[in-house]
């Protein structure tokens, strides 16, 4: 069989067209664009949904913003493209640590996956719990997103890892009583009133917004009509 037949992936890279930003930031808040969407990690208090929401409010766009919450970053590549409405530009969002980040890159080809970069402090990663808790002859039983588990490897005697899909549904598991703790946001934390046990931090970290190729397209017809 010859190579050509089996249709192997190409990098679709002629969203380097878009990279003159100032126009098309311009361009997305005409009325040309009458709403953006951005396919974001949910449950309400996730980090890729509040940097996805502040970088509306940073650019002016909050006006015309809506977030839909997915259960993965996979999700939130796949649908910001199936989904697509007329004048409405999609945006999919991911994070530098998400640990299937190579795999989007390498199967989504024709969507740009970092297409726009955004740097925000993380919420506040912390352990938290339904109440107060102490460390004993058994090991707590933590819910995390598989990325920030990595925190608690270095304690395996005294915690075991039970997967999350996000940091908020990490939190809603713990409110749920499923597990003793987790490992979530100062946010999600807050929303399902939990006992803070120890605080992480607030790193800086990197997200991404994909442009999926039917936005990608809409944008290059409607920049090509004012060239």
């Amino acid at each position: 069989m010859l190579i050509e037949k089996l249709k192997l992936p190409v990098f679709d890279e002629r969203n380097f067209f878009l990279h003159d930003k100032h126009l098309v930031f311009s361009m997305l808040k005409t009325s040309h664009v009458k709403s953006i969407h951005h396919y974001v990690l949910g449950p309400e208090g996730s980090n890729i949904s509040q940097a996805a929401e502040k970088w509306s409010q940073l650019n002016s766009l909050d006006h015309k913003t809506k977030l839909i919450y997915c259960d993965t970053p996979e999700q939130a590549v796949q649908l910001s493209n199936s989904e697509h409405q007329p004048q409405n530009i999609s945006f999919a969002w991911t994070c530098a640590v998400y640990f299937k980040e190579h795999e989007l890159f390498f199967k989504y080809v024709n969507h740009g996956l970092f297409f726009e970069q955004f740097i925000m402090k993380l919420d506040c990663m912390q352990l938290a719990s339904k109440k107060q808790l102490k460390i004993d002859c058994n090991r707590i039983r933590v819910s995390a997103h598989p990325s920030p588990a990595v925190l608690l490897t270095d304690f395996d005697d005294s915690f075991e890892i039970i997967d999350a899909m996000s940091n908020s549904q990490a939190a809603e598991m713990c409110a749920k009583e499923l597990v003793d703790a987790c490992i979530t946001t100062e946010s999600a934390r807050h929303i399902h009133n939990l006992y803070k046990l120890h605080e992480f931090g607030s790193p800086e970290m990197v997200f991404f917004a994909s442009l999926p190729p039917s936005s990608a397209n809409l944008l290059q017809e409607l920049l090509s009509d004012i060239k």
